[in-house]
């Protein structure tokens, strides 16, 4: 399947004399080329490691002024070269990266257009009937299209960038609805399954939302939480640390 793609890739960067070239037009070079016949591929499969590679062979290559598969010397360190020009390195696109935050447009989708046909089909397939988003996008379900496994994994990836998707993610709560109490970030920097852990294993409603955990009392929102047991005292004192927040406008979701 990827193998016309490198031809293509080989080909058209061939049709340039690198040697003929700056090292900017090079490097300009490589990212047009990138653009044009990549970013489609990019943004619907995850590359494999072993196409990254060989199409990184082609970019070393023709950067430092090599034709075809002739080797040239490697001045600087690849990753160095990935890095963008304020941080040192020379603005080449970073394949992996670059193919990750295609990627996570799923994500954004899934997050924000709520109301949309092609969300409501991976709802209808993978969400179990029900559940908050990124529940099933985490843990999905049995069989699912290798498409899909690319999708979910792309958040899973180690070291480094592990989560890196999840804690782009915030929530301006605003009825509470579709906004899910333990795993969406609406009250700080991390999710309430992760800020009480040991409270989201003894909550009996791990998967409400937030108009479901409470009530409006007098015109203030109370938060009233269900346990599967009695808590414990130190417990119990975790359950006040949770924030009150007035539930009274659309929720929104934005990405940074």
């Amino acid at each position: 399947m990827w193998q016309p793609l490198l031809e293509s890739f080989k080909k058209k960067l061939s049709s340039w004399k690198g040697r003929q070239l700056s090292l900017g037009g090079r490097i300009t070079l490589i990212n047009s080329v990138l653009s044009s016949l990549l970013v489609f591929l990019m943004s619907v499969y995850r590359l494999p490691k072993g196409t990254l590679k060989a199409i990184d062979k082609i970019r070393k290559s023709f950067l430092w002024g090599g034709e075809g598969e002739r080797k040239r010397i490697n001045w600087v360190n690849w990753k160095k070269v990935c890095l963008p020009k304020e941080a040192g390195g020379l603005g080449v696109r970073d394949l992996g990266n670059f193919n990750r935050s295609l990627m996570g447009k799923w994500w954004g989708r899934l997050a924000v257009k709520e109301e949309g046909l092609w969300r409501r089909v991976i709802a209808s397939k993978y969400s179990e009937g029900g559940g908050h988003w990124m529940d099933w996008v985490r843990n999905g379900v049995g069989a699912c299209s290798s498409w899909w496994r690319d999708v979910r994994g792309i958040n899973k990836e180690e070291g480094e960038t592990s989560g890196w998707l999840t804690e782009g993610f915030r929530l301006k709560l605003g009825e509470g609805k579709d906004a899910s109490f333990w795993w969406d970030e609406w009250c700080g920097e991390i999710c309430l399954a992760n800020k009480f852990p040991r409270l989201y294993l003894l909550s009996a409603g791990k998967e409400k939302d937030c108009s479901q955990m409470g009530t409006m009392c007098n015109g203030t929102w109370k938060w009233n939480p269900t346990w599967r047991r009695k808590l414990l005292e130190r417990e119990e004192e975790a359950v006040t640390e949770l924030t009150r927040i007035p539930v009274t406008q659309p929720n929104q979701r934005t990405h940074s």
